[in-house]
Order: C-alpha cells, then sequence, then structure tokens
C-alpha cells in the first residue's frame, strides 16, 4: 500500500529537539516494512515554510540553504512523488474552469 506522510510527521523526524523522534522514527521505519512511503510536493512547500519562518512566527527560522539539505536527506530516505494531471482525477480543478482572483477564468488547454 502506498502511504502520504504528513508534513508533521516529517518536520518531527526533522526536528533535533523533538523528545519523541526516536520512536516516531522507529514506528515510520516499521511501517516502511510494509508499506511504501512516499513524500508529496505539498509537504515540501508547507516544511520550507515551517522551517524558513521566524521562530517568533511559530517557525525554526532555519536559512534556506539549512533547509535545502534537510529537504535532500528527506528525499534521499523517502521517495518523493510528484503532482501530476493523472494524480488528480478526472474531477479535479485541472478538468474543469477554474477562476483565481484577479485573474481569467482557466480551463484545459488555455495558456
Amino acid at each position: 500500500m502506498r502511504i502520504l506522510l504528513d508534513t508533521n510527521i516529517l518536520l518531527r523526524l526533522s526536528s533535533h529537539q523533538n523528545q519523541g523522534r526516536s520512536a516516531l522514527g522507529q514506528l515510520v521505519t516499521q511501517l516502511g516494512r510494509e508499506h511504501n512511503l512516499y513524500v508529496v510536493p505539498q509537504c515540501v512547500y508547507e516544511m520550507w515554510s515551517v522551517m524558513t519562518r521566524p521562530v517568533k512566527a511559530n517557525g525554526w527560522d532555519l536559512s534556506p540553504e539549512q533547509v535545502a539539505q534537510g529537504v535532500e536527506r528527506l528525499l534521499d530516505t523517502f521517495p518523493f512523488l510528484p503532482d501530476t494531471p493523472r494524480s488528480l482525477g478526472s474531477g479535479s480543478i485541472s478538468s474543469r474552469g477554474t477562476r483565481f482572483p484577479g485573474g481569467p477564468a482557466m480551463t484545459p488547454g488555455s495558456s
């Protein structure tokens, strides 16, 4: 079975200050023996946001270089499952007209 790892799991695995990191790591390792674990783009975006945000704003205040190194380590550990039009399914925004604030209506095939 394919399992997408949640951003909170990835952040806790990345944090050296997390007291439960070792137990969580063991749990994820055990889960990975029985299932395929994946990281998706949304989780990388969310991790980047938390890790680069200032501490006073509930972030980690890391530099982009530090975060990039952490993301590389993460992607060395877990396979990356990219977003594709097919992964969004037939009922997704990619298959119907969508209006974004301040912009024209977007329909499939329009540019």
